[in-house]
């Protein structure tokens, strides 16, 4: 991954993408020291991308480390609002207890296109019944 991408955006983009898809394979593993080694790497080499802090959100989020995850979120949010980031921020204020915090957040995830799937989708009007 040494490759050097300076100038040209399309190697700079599949560099990109092949982090992501290998933090994220790392995490699906449960090899969570390595999904964060990734996305670590991911985030010095590309900061204003927010593809490297949802994944650095999600690989803490799926070790239970919910508190420390939310700032990824958040700053994946503010870089790309997605609904996805949305839906991940919102559990993670839900499981410490941020009942407010987590509706506002199921709410604007479920309000943006491109949609949740399906699943994802009926758990977060699921969870937003059950706050309420």
């Amino acid at each position: 991954l040494a490759a050097n991408t300076a100038g040209i955006e399309a190697l700079a983009d599949m560099q990109r993408n092949l982090l992501s898809n290998l933090g994220h394979a790392y995490v699906n593993a449960k090899r969570y020291s390595d999904g964060e080694r990734i996305f670590r790497e991911f985030n010095q080499r590309y900061p204003d991308k927010a593809a490297g802090f949802y994944g650095m959100g999600k690989v803490l989020q799926e070790q239970g480390k919910n508190k420390e995850a939310i700032p990824y979120f958040e700053k994946s949010i503010l870089l790309e609002a997605s609904a996805f980031a949305y839906y991940r921020v919102a559990k993670a204020w839900q499981a410490i207890s941020e009942k407010t915090k987590a509706i506002v957040a199921f709410e604007k995830a479920l309000s943006l296109t491109p949609e949740l799937s399906k699943k994802t989708k009926s758990d977060a009007q699921d969870q937003l019944k059950a706050l309420r």
